[in-house]
């Protein structure tokens, strides 16, 4: 008798919350339909990259400055600790030649360094985006893009001035032209 009670108790709150006498008088509203519909639109994956952008924008310099970002700021113009050949062969060439105009020519080279950076995680988005369209389909772009911008990993190296970003953009960049 017991095992039964247990099984009506189910039925029971089933049919005390049956919702299906309450579906005319509800308006259709479904929370899929609604997502489906917010991504359907084109402009989405720029509205998504505007919000990464400003989620990253937002408050930059709030850090005090890491050992990497200062660093490759001054190794960017100062050529003494390593010349260019060995800049070369460690792969951090690139990133150099980008902060260098930086580092010359701003009032805060850390500040517009890392908006720099910032800029170009955002253009790593929007291949991470593109690059899953091309592979998938476009609900599956916003998805990796989102998750690609929501990452705890890349929204923090994001808003550092160091190459990470850099390295992922050109990546990301580069697979997407091999298609």
């Amino acid at each position: 008798m017991q095992r039964r009670q247990c099984h009506l108790i189910p039925l029971y709150i089933q049919h005390i919350f049956d919702f299906a006498n309450l579906k005319p008088l509800l308006p259709n509203f479904s929370l899929m339909n609604t997502l489906k519909t917010i991504a359907d639109s084109r402009h989405t994956p720029f509205l998504i990259l505007l919000c990464g952008l400003l989620f990253r924008a937002f408050n930059i310099d709030a850090l005090s400055p890491i050992v990497d970002e200062t660093g490759h700021l001054w190794e960017s113009v100062n050529y003494s600790m390593y010349a260019p050949l060995d800049r070369l062969i460690s792969g951090k060439y690139l990133g150099y030649l980008f902060y260098k105009p930086i580092y010359l020519s701003s009032w805060d080279p850390l500040y517009v360094a890392r908006l720099f950076t910032a800029l170009i995680s955002i253009v790593a988005a929007w291949y991470v985006y593109l690059i899953t369209r091309l592979l998938c389909s476009h609900y599956a772009g916003i998805v990796a893009m989102i998750s690609y911008l929501a990452s705890p990993f890349t929204y923090f190296h994001d808003r550092q001035a160091i190459f990470d970003p850099l390295a992922s953009a050109f990546f990301a960049a580069s697979l997407y032209s091999l298609s």
